[in-house]
């Protein structure tokens, strides 16, 4: 275990439990590894969400996608089959472009 600066005290720790589909488990390693940063599935989610907090922006594309279990399955299942694909490519990014699209043109509509 990594020593402690002196004078420095330790951040308390507060344990979080997630969890992704299985299907998505192959994908998400091999993702974690590509990164070249991470010793594990924790480091980089830790990372994740140290990101998220810093820069304060809301994930307009994923976030959404968890309204409803039906949404999250969809998000899943069509991440899942874009993977292979170049990065943002694909038709869950795709359709959620789409769908902002459609959002902003009626809302500048109804101005």
């Amino acid at each position: 275990m990594a020593k402690q600066p002196p004078g420095k005290p330790r951040l308390k720790r507060i344990p979080l439990r997630y969890s992704i589909p299985g299907e998505a488990r192959e994908i998400f390693y091999d993702y974690i590894r590509e990164c070249g940063f991470y010793a594990n599935d924790r480091e980089f989610t830790e990372s994740v969400v140290a990101y998220a907090l810093w820069c304060k922006q809301k994930h307009h594309l994923t976030g959404p996608s968890f309204a409803t279990p039906e949404a999250r399955r969809k998000m899943w299942e069509e991440i899942i089959a874009d993977y292979p694909k170049p990065a943002g490519a694909g038709s869950f990014f795709e359709h959620r472009v789409e769908e902002f699209a459609r959002d902003k043109l009626k809302k500048e509509t109804k101005s």
